[in-house]
């Protein structure tokens, strides 16, 4: 075994002995749950060079799209997301949300040029978002030990197979064109990254410590939007 492998197997070793936080932990209290911060501050570094480099000049290239373009492409990319809100959100027993992401879907795909056009927001159906990494915590009840995946950035223990369960929802997954594939994502990639631009620039210049900033960010926002009442009755779905 190289060095490489047992440094990854040390890693992986950690997280699965230190995966969940201790009973009396509290995030208000001690913030962030990081027992691999060395490990995680590495690979944080490393994303941020690739970020550097490749996603961000990506994403500065797709700010002089044609606004009408922009707006197609974000609500196609959105339409792709919901045959994901509709899985999970049947998971987490949020019945009405199933109803609402599945005429969002139906609309979009039909009249709205395969999503190009959103129909179902003029038709006041709101989207409503959420992701594997929700759905395995509201089972759980716990977001594990802080991780930041490499190229995907801040995660945790729990989150982390939802990436990989988020990509097998995923339409897109399932074209067969290489080509097609992966222009669509890479696409998608700079889109989501032009809206993170003016926040990282605001985190440039206001944080001490980018990565604490970073991480204690990303956990406060997950805290506020795992869903809750997974393990309720069954006559409770429809709410």
């Amino acid at each position: 075994m190289t060095k490489q492998q047992k440094y990854c197997a040390l890693a992986f070793a950690a997280l699965l002995v230190s995966g969940c936080a201790p009973k009396d932990y509290s995030f208000e209290d001690d913030g962030a749950f990081d027992p691999i911060e060395p490990i995680n501050r590495n690979i944080y570094g490393i994303n941020k060079v690739v970020d550097t480099i490749i996603i961000k000049p990506a994403a500065k290239i797709y700010t002089h799209f044609p606004p009408p373009l922009k707006s197609g492409l974000g609500n196609f990319f959105n339409n792709l997301g919901e045959p994901s809100n509709i899985i999970n959100k049947t998971l987490q027993k949020q019945g009405d949300d199933v109803v609402t992401s599945t005429a969002r879907l139906v609309f979009n795909t039909t009249f709205g040029l395969g999503g190009l056009i959103d129909i179902a927001d003029t038709m006041d159906i709101e989207q409503t978002k959420t992701d594997f990494g929700q759905t395995f915590r509201a089972y759980t009840g716990n977001d594990g030990a802080y991780l930041v995946i490499p190229i995907f950035g801040p995660s945790s223990i729990v989150d982390a197979p939802g990436l990989a369960a988020e990509l097998v929802a995923s339409p897109n997954t399932y074209i067969e064109n290489n080509t097609v594939r992966y222009s669509l994502s890479g696409l998608n990639v700079a889109r989501v990254r032009e809206s993170l631009l003016e926040t990282g620039e605001l985190v440039d210049v206001a944080a001490l410590d980018e990565y604490s900033f970073v991480r204690d960010a990303r956990e406060d926002l997950r805290r506020k939007t795992v869903p809750t009442n997974v393990w309720g009755d069954s006559e409770n779905f429809w709410q």
